[in-house]
């Protein structure tokens, strides 16, 4: 597996920045593909009241890759397990939030 990591402070932009990639990715996708455990046919990106991209994780096949993305990059409980599902899946390229520094409960 591939890993690239989208990596920034708190509130730098690595969720939004994910849900850009995510959103041109899907274009070159098989329109059929897995946002946040659900099959799904179209862009399928959430916003929150202040109209920012609420964390999410997807399965998008291209060109018979699997990309797997993980936005959770500030306090990242389910992480670990999210990881896990991505390996078990065999993720050919994971795209991954992680904080710029170690604080407790965050992804580094």
């Amino acid at each position: 597996m591939q890993i690239i990591l989208i990596r920034g402070t708190m509130n730098s932009g690595k969720t939004t920045t994910s849900g850009l990639v995510y959103s041109e990715l899907v274009k070159i996708s098989e329109k059929e593909h897995t946002f946040n455990g659900k099959k799904v046919t179209k862009n399928s990106l959430q916003f929150n009241k202040k109209n920012e991209v609420i964390d999410f994780t997807s399965i998008l096949i291209i060109r018979k890759l699997k990309v797997g993305i993980i936005s959770a990059g500030d306090i990242a409980t389910d992480l670990k397990c999210n990881i896990e599902i991505m390996i078990s899946l065999d993720i050919d390229i994971l795209i991954c939030c992680t904080r710029s520094r170690n604080q407790k409960g965050s992804s580094y």
